[in-house]
């Protein structure tokens, strides 16, 4: 399957990232201001892992912040420029 327009991929990355999926993996280049949401909500951050790089002009302190206060474990990575959004299930 190709998704290659917002709305489709958005609705595909909250039902990768549902609670009850198990273990559940982000690694993105940049997080935006409004991530919780994108993920689907405060659910989908508990337990979360994400992998993101922190460059200052590209990844928002806010964003970090809503999803580490939520439970997601952050992780950062140097020039990291990859999108990839996994759960175990």
């Amino acid at each position: 399957m190709i998704l290659t327009t917002t709305q489709p991929i958005a609705k595909k990355i909250r039902e990768v990232l549902a609670p009850g999926n198990g273990r559940r993996i982000v690694i993105v280049a940049f997080v935006g201001q409004d991530a919780l949401q994108v993920i689907g909500g405060k659910d989908a951050a508990k337990g979360l892992e994400l992998y993101c790089w922190d460059n200052p002009t590209s990844t928002s302190p806010i964003g970090i912040r809503e999803l580490f206060k939520e439970g997601a474990r952050i992780y950062f990575v140097d020039d990291l420029h990859m999108k990839v959004f996994w759960s175990e299930r």
